[in-house]
């Protein structure tokens, strides 16, 4: 439901994640379907309730030993502070995902263009916007089996190197 996505935006945001992990969860990625990402946690159960239909909680979500949880009572405040604010945070989630796709489709694009059989062109790659150019590695590292745990610090290390590059290619 849209609390999950703006405590997981929030937990991502905590890590220092860039436009990717801001987007959160996207309603539908195959194979997962989040058909409720679009409604609140109290209109779910204020319909179930008006239905008359069970439902059961999980009652690992009353404890503060996880982050998620905690996260809520973080939430909780930012109500208080703004009465929108989780709808207004998945809202920006959702701006995010259209602006995340154009930048990837552009880097996919791009890493055509620089990634001939014998290597990434390093010279060509430098001229490119910073952003552009941390996803084109991206999408080489994984092109190349790295598709597991490529973290912030992993794409810093690559555009280190890159940028050292004297080079024509990588």
């Amino acid at each position: 439901h849209m609390d999950d996505q703006v405590e997981t935006m929030l937990l991502r945001l905590g890590r220092g994640s860039g436009l990717t992990g801001l987007c959160a969860m996207r309603t539908y990625r195959p194979p997962l379907w989040r058909p409720l990402l679009s409604m609140l946690k109290a209109e779910i159960l204020a319909a179930l309730q008006a239905e008359a239909i069970p439902y059961c909680t999980d009652a690992s979500n009353e404890s503060m030993d996880y982050a998620r949880n905690r996260t809520r009572k973080i939430l909780e405040a930012l109500e208080d502070i703004h009465p929108r604010f989780v709808k207004n945070a998945a809202r920006s989630a959702g701006i995010s995902h259209g602006e995340e796709d154009l930048l990837q489709s552009l880097a996919r694009g791009t890493r055509a263009d620089l990634l001939p059989e014998e290597g990434l062109d390093a010279v060509a790659w430098q001229k490119l916007h910073p952003a552009l150019g941390a996803r084109v590695l991206r999408l080489y590292a994984q092109s190349v089996g790295l598709t597991q745990g490529l973290y912030a610090v992993h794409s810093e290390g690559l555009e280190a190197l890159c940028r050292g590059s004297s080079g024509r290619q990588m």
